[in-house]
């Protein structure tokens, strides 16, 4: 009899050990991709808040308007729009 391993499918849900190897990866980067996503929101939020305090003459400075900055303090912190 020989001592070799035979090579099979990993008994695991009947996936193969590379499918796997995948799941695993994308489970392991979720909580990177989730503080990536909270640290995005705040940034956002930061930069509403800073652009909230200018000057009308700053605001004129960069073509916003009074209407564009309630506009934009009025969105929720996951709106990809600054």
């Amino acid at each position: 009899m020989s001592n070799a391993v035979s090579r099979r499918p990993s008994p695991v849900l009947g996936a193969q050990p590379s499918a796997l190897t995948d799941i695993l990866k994308a489970v392991l980067r979720l909580p990177l991709a989730v503080l990536d996503l909270m640290i995005d929101w705040q940034q956002r939020s930061e930069e509403r808040a800073s652009m909230a305090q200018m000057s009308q003459h700053q605001r004129r400075d960069i073509g916003l308007t009074e209407e564009d900055l309630s506009e934009m303090a009025s969105r929720l912190r996951w709106s990809r729009h600054i």
